[in-house]
């Protein structure tokens, strides 16, 4: 299928129609996820729906998979990409989930301290330094478990498919899966550090400008 064919099925309805009717074949998502977690041999992830949260996301401290409940979440046609995502996710190091956690709550500790100790002025270098390398790091290992996550989820979703749609619906639909992640991913890469990006630039400004 040529690029601007795949292209059609982001602003076509039509198009998404087509996807949707395969889809629609699949069972629900909270037996999409069970089955996928069954397949990799987990046993003891959780799987709790949520009728309160837009997008499904996986927590490692309690090893629980929050499934976004409400009527787009369900019908989808990329929902079964997406419970992928997640339940690769629960397959990840536990070590360096627990490190991302860690990162991650330090990076924002630090910008609280640095809005602090500017107030009282004794922001100095060294401390922008410390705050920059946490930023880096937990950037890194997020980005780590992330790309992981989205590369393996085309994967993922087609195994799960094949067993149970015709092999020409599974591979139509992995083709176009594997073209939009390809071409979403450096937006949703963005999008995912934009917190971090938006305060690193004020600790910047902070130093630099307004000294």
């Amino acid at each position: 299928m040529k690029f601007l064919e795949k292209l059609k099925y982001f602003f076509d309805s039509n198009k998404k129609e087509e996807l949707q009717k395969i889809i629609n074949n699949l069972p629900q998502n909270e037996i999409i996820c069970k089955e996928i977690l069954e397949e990799k041999g987990n046993n003891h992830t959780n799987i709790k729906l949520d009728n309160d949260i837009k997008n499904s996301y996986y927590f490692y401290l309690n090893d629980t998979i929050y499934l976004a409940n409400d009527k787009k979440s369900r019908e989808i046609y990329a929902r079964i990409l997406l419970i992928a995502h997640e339940c690769r996710h629960t397959l990840q190091s536990k070590h360096l989930q627990k490190l991302n956690f860690i990162l991650s709550n330090i990076e924002l500790v630090l910008f609280i301290m640095i809005l602090i100790l500017k107030f009282i002025n004794l922001f100095n270098i060294i401390i922008l330094v410390i705050y920059s390398v946490f930023v880096v790091l937990s950037i890194i290992i997020r980005f780590i478990l992330e790309y992981d996550a989205v590369k393996n989820s085309v994967k993922i979703s087609k195994e799960y498919m094949e067993n149970r749609l015709e092999k020409k619906e599974s591979d139509f639909i992995s083709d176009i899966f594997s073209f939009q992640i390809n071409l979403l991913f450096p937006i949703s890469i963005v999008s995912l550090f934009l917190g971090k990006l938006i305060r690193i630039i004020l600790v910047l400004l902070l130093y630099l400008v307004l000294k």
